[in-house]
């Protein structure tokens, strides 16, 4: 039986904000934590399938997140819930492809510092992704990711898809914010070369902007 405690005078629902369904299911209680679940899982998958690049890597991740995020539970004291859960699924995307593969995951591509790389200003001509705006969005971006280091894949996917600031994935990567501001940069070149390289490249439309929430749903992609 669960024990009772201070949240014991707080009705527990989906209405609750982290901070309140964390406190519960450190005391037990497992519906509050499906209410965490259920908040994020659609956050969490969509990190996963843009690093995978396929549902199933993507279904397998999501859930031992959220496996080894309630198990942990107790370690979890302040700062984003959603970027905590996104670090857990970041290691275990980086876990997966470490073990698929024969390189290094989460090192750097070369023997170059990222924080010696110069940072390309944010703009039309160095923002491959938003290219693919008037293209088939989930395949076009998912492809060209695919082709990226992890590290420059995370940061891209962090950054420009999902939208969070330098310092928000700074976190959820475990590197400094310049780090990421230069993977970002590399990121974004390769992008650009794999997206110029496509037969249908002279249809691209360049932007000013980047993907709003509503632009990277309709790309096939989970919402946020």
């Amino acid at each position: 039986m669960f024990r009772r405690g201070r949240t014991e005078r707080v009705r527990i629902d989906a209405s609750c904000d982290d901070a309140v369904l964390v406190a519960a299911a450190k005391e037990g209680d497992a519906n509050a934590f499906n209410f965490v679940v259920q908040r994020y899982e659609r956050s969490v998958y969509g990190l996963a399938y843009r690093m995978m690049g396929n549902a199933a890597d993507a279904e397998d991740i999501a859930q031992d997140t959220f496996i080894r995020a309630w198990q942990a539970l107790r370690s979890y004291e302040d700062g984003s819930l959603k970027g905590w859960l996104l670090r857990i699924a970041t290691n275990r995307c980086y876990d997966r492809l470490r073990a698929t593969s024969r390189h290094p995951v989460g090192t750097l591509t070369n023997d170059e510092d990222d924080s010696e790389i110069p940072v390309v200003d944010d703009s039309e001509s160095s923002d491959p992704v938003l290219f693919t705006e008037r293209l088939d969005l989930s395949e076009a971006i998912q492809a060209a990711l695919d082709t990226l280091p992890p590290d420059q894949r995370l940061a891209v996917i962090l950054f420009d898809v999902m939208q969070h600031t330098y310092e928000e994935a700074a976190v959820i990567a475990g590197v400094p914010p310049g780090t990421i501001k230069s993977r970002v940069s590399r990121g974004r070149e390769r992008l650009r070369q794999q997206i110029m390289s496509r037969p249908d490249a002279r249809e691209l439309i360049p932007s000013q902007r980047r993907f709003s929430k509503d632009e990277v749903g309709s790309a096939g992609f989970p919402e946020q």
